[in-house]
């Protein structure tokens, strides 16, 4: 059984560029200078003072800044329940990949919570607790019968392992 949660992806991308764009209009900046942003062209022959223009870029610096590294810690997530009994857990960030390998044994079955999303609706992830006391959603979106779904596949094949383990010989 196999699976994966690559949400973080879309974050990963959104703050990424994000911060490329901040580059961008920086260099248009540094290139044609702060003192040449009119206030309301061509109406107006006004310009901005260039050290409010600093002060802006410098606010979106920091804000997009602080939005990568926080997205850069969400891990994209893939599940795998081996033949022998383990689960290899995958966490892939943009710089690094965590595996860790676990004995299905030592592992409690997944579960469905749901939660509210920014705009109020209903949000589903399958959660995964490990042993060292994290947690780890193997699933989620806005659909609960696709977490519900991951979930039971994955009850069902941790516990033919520890079936399988059980069974006299």
């Amino acid at each position: 059984m196999n699976s994966k949660n690559n949400i973080a992806l879309f974050g990963w991308g959104m703050s990424t560029t994000f911060l490329l764009f901040c580059g961008l209009f920086t260099y248009i900046i540094l290139r044609d200078g702060a003192d040449t942003i009119r206030i309301n062209p061509p109406d107006n022959t006004n310009v901005y003072d260039p050290l409010f223009i600093q002060l802006v870029m410098g606010g979106f610096w920091v804000a997009g800044i602080a939005v990568v590294i926080h997205q850069w810690q969400k891990p994209c997530v893939g599940a795998e329940v081996r033949p022998d009994g383990t689960v290899v857990l995958t966490l892939r960030f943009p710089f690094r990949k965590d595996r860790r390998i676990i004995p299905s044994a030592d592992l409690q079955a997944s579960i469905v919570r749901e939660t509210a999303d920014s705009e109020g609706d209903p949000y589903f992830e399958c959660l995964l607790s490990l042993p060292d006391g994290t947690t780890v959603a193997i699933a989620e979106g806005s659909v609960r019968e696709q977490c519900d779904d991951v979930c039971t596949r994955f009850n069902r094949a941790i516990s033919k392992r520890h079936a399988a383990l059980e069974m006299p010989v």
